[in-house]
């Protein structure tokens, strides 16, 4: 785990001053100053001297991924999430709001389960339709789309996602060639093996793709820092979006955008007891010593 998130855990979850009384030291507070310069005012987090305290911000976007990060660091395998049943279901709907404010242009999300039956139906092959009819560069081509024959039911009603968890494009008019990018999304403790899982080739398998290939995406609710160098990753798994990245596109988004809406309801109540929770649970793992940083160590990669 990256030193400071538990410094920052602790620091929302205190009294109604919401300071913290715990001092950063060594490798955990080089790590807070350096997310200050990266998000700016975006991060909830101020620093009075060594010690951190928690100032919210309107979105609560890197608060929840803070948590989403840590449910998944202190729940006993297998055990249900208490107050984040749903957690990895929100923070695709947040990750792919956020690529698409990058690109700048419109999407849907193709990731299994449902959120929305009108917007994602259940079925593969009913989510590919739809993805037909939005962007008609994304031609079906495993079978009769409608068909109910037997194979092409096992075929691909089988299938959640193909490991695609949203598609987004953007347009310059209305001829060929737009600019697509296909996104996945991981939450658990085994995102490093996702890394490579979406593949454009074995999209292929499904749809003839749009003449221009897709952009490959990876989002995490993690921080990347020096010692999981973000270079190595984009060769892997494309352009990938972290806790920050994510974060610095939800703060600059408008004012009339779902992400600065309130979209997430209560956003604050919602945080302030998953992250209660999280704190008082009996399995949360001790603190670990942050390793000392060393001349060698590697840049940051940005």
């Amino acid at each position: 785990m990256v030193p400071p998130e538990e410094n920052e855990l602790d620091s929302f979850n205190l009294d109604v001053s919401q300071v913290a009384r715990e001092d950063l030291g060594g490798a955990a507070l080089e790590e807070v100053q350096w997310r200050i310069r990266i998000l700016g005012n975006g991060y909830p987090f101020e620093l009075n001297g060594a010690n951190l305290s928690y100032v919210p911000r309107r979105t609560r976007v890197y608060e929840f991924l803070l948590l989403t990060a840590l449910e998944d660091h202190t729940r006993n395998k297998g055990e249900e999430p208490v107050w984040s049943k749903n957690s990895e279901l929100m923070f695709e709907l947040i990750a792919f709001e956020c690529v698409k404010l990058y690109f700048g242009g419109r999407g849907l999300r193709t990731g299994f389960p449902s959120h929305d039956v009108r917007e994602r139906p259940k079925r593969f092959r009913d989510v590919s339709a739809l993805l037909q009819r939005e962007a008609p560069e994304w031609l079906w081509i495993a079978g009769d789309i409608d068909s109910d024959a037997p194979y092409l039911r096992l075929f691909t009603d089988e299938q959640k996602d193909a490991t695609v968890d949203f598609v987004v494009w953007r347009k310059l008019d209305e001829r060929p060639g737009a600019l697509y990018a296909v996104g996945q999304c991981a939450c658990g403790q085994n995102w490093k093996t996702k890394l490579g899982e979406l593949s454009i080739k074995r999209l292929q398998a499904w749809w003839q793709l749009p003449p221009v290939d897709p952009i490959r995406t990876f989002a995490i609710p993690r921080v990347i820092d020096a010692s999981q160098p973000l270079k190595v990753m984009t060769l892997e798994a494309g352009l990938v979006f972290d806790r920050l990245r994510l974060t610095l596109l939800a703060e600059a988004a408008p004012d009339d955008h779902p992400l600065r809406c309130g979209w997430l309801p209560p956003m604050s109540t919602y945080i302030k007891n998953w992250a209660q929770d999280l704190v008082t649970r009996p399995t949360r793992p001790a603190k670990p010593s942050p390793p000392p940083r060393t001349a060698a160590a590697a840049p940051r990669s940005q």
